[in-house]
């Protein structure tokens, strides 16, 4: 009967050994900066703790939050309707500066606005943060001109990325 007490009691005592470090293990991603690949080039973008905007507007909330690093590679944009013009172009595709991060680790990130005064532009940004580091995502442009009164759609194709820290 001793026997089997101190068996147990040993058993017990290495399971509570090698079960205390998965349950104190870190619950948040890791932050850092995140260097990722996609077929239209590499580039780097960074995810922090501190204070970051939600949702391209001026309330801040605390937490996880995702800064762009420079530029996304250029993209070709085909503009199908333009009259005597060239029907494509290159654009840079702009990402997110601090954002913030919902606990998901899903961002679906929409800019619109204007170049030139006549050209409306939508870039738009996708990322899944996982807890082990990794991430993958998407990005896209989309740009409407007017040139010589004739309205003409230009877009990029969604161009998928994978990243790790």
């Amino acid at each position: 009967m001793k026997r089997s007490v101190v068996i147990l009691a040993t058993a017990v005592a290495v399971l509570a050994i090698f079960a205390a470090p998965s349950s104190a293990a870190k619950k948040g991603f890791k932050t850092g900066t995140y260097k990722a690949k996609s077929s239209a080039g590499k580039f780097k973008f960074k995810i922090y703790k501190g204070s970051c905007y939600v949702k391209l507007t001026s309330r801040k909330r605390r937490g996880y939050c995702l800064s762009g690093k420079g530029f996304i590679p250029q993209v070709n944009l085909v503009c199908p309707d333009v009259p005597d013009g060239p029907n494509d172009y290159m654009r840079n595709p702009l990402m997110p500066n601090q954002a913030w991060l919902p606990r998901s680790g899903k961002l679906n990130w929409v800019n619109k606005g204007f170049h030139n005064g006549d050209e409306a532009y939508k870039y738009v940004f996708k990322l899944k943060l996982k807890r082990n580091g990794r991430a993958s995502g998407s990005f896209s442009v989309t740009q409407e001109t007017s040139s010589l009164k004739v309205k003409s759609t230009c877009k990029s194709a969604t161009y998928r990325f994978s990243a790790k820290r």
